[in-house]
């Protein structure tokens, strides 16, 4: 049996790129939580309040509405009997527009039969912005692989090289998690229609083309 041969005077690399972008679509998560001696009671509380800022949030240009987790469960007191149940669901808000998602989540969260609890607040790069930012890196990282390997050939001895194989790999990237806003919610319990401020920090994208080159004299 013949042994494929390894290519002499190939070099294996790879280059990076980073940048650093502001996300521009920020995500609310509101819940609707509700207790009782059985189940009947809280579900159509929890469902009519999911329902009535699924309703709202429709009425607000440029808010994108889903729903999120729905769960029931037991509850105990410290002897182990079972008290009652107590349900909760909760609704996403996504939005490029963080003025109108933050009065927007204030509203939803004010004093009545209806009123979410908001349970965290992130943020995203949406597409448009991710793919508009993965083109300029790859130019640039394909121009640090060219570089690298233009290095790495004289280093070695060589004049110039040709690309074997490359991968250009996609963005990736994690926009640091936001605290949950508990404190928050007190004050816009206390002042009618508070807005809930949103401001997003800084994340980093990265971008690596890897492949290999033939070093030729």
């Amino acid at each position: 049996m013949m042994v494929p041969m390894t290519p002499k005077d190939v070099l294996n690399l790879d280059a990076t790129v980073q940048t650093q972008v502001t996300p521009d679509l920020a995500v609310v998560m509101l819940a609707a939580e509700r207790s009782g001696a059985d189940t009947a009671g809280p579900s159509a509380e929890v469902t009519r309040a999911i329902t009535e800022a699924l309703k709202e949030a429709r009425t607000v240009a440029g808010i994108q509405a889903s729903t999120g987790g729905f769960t029931t469960f037991q509850r105990f007191d410290n002897k182990g009997q079972r008290t009652g149940w107590t349900v909760r669901a909760e609704v996403i808000l996504k939005s490029k527009d963080f003025t109108a998602l933050g009065k927007l989540a204030g509203k939803l969260t004010q004093a009545g039969p209806n009123a979410l609890q908001i349970t965290n607040n992130s943020f995203e790069v949406s597409t448009e912005l991710r793919n508009a930012e993965e083109a300029k890196l790859m130019e640039r990282a394909i121009a640090e692989f060219r570089r690298k390997a233009q290095v790495a050939t004289s280093a070695f001895g060589y004049r110039k090289f040709s690309i074997q194989q490359v991968n250009v790999g996609t963005t990736s990237g994690i926009v640091p998690p936001q605290p949950r806003p508990m404190l928050r919610m007190a004050a816009m319990a206390a002042a009618p229609e508070a807005d809930m401020p949103i401001q997003a920090g800084s994340t980093e994208l990265s971008l690596t083309v890897s492949g290999s080159v033939q070093m030729e004299n």
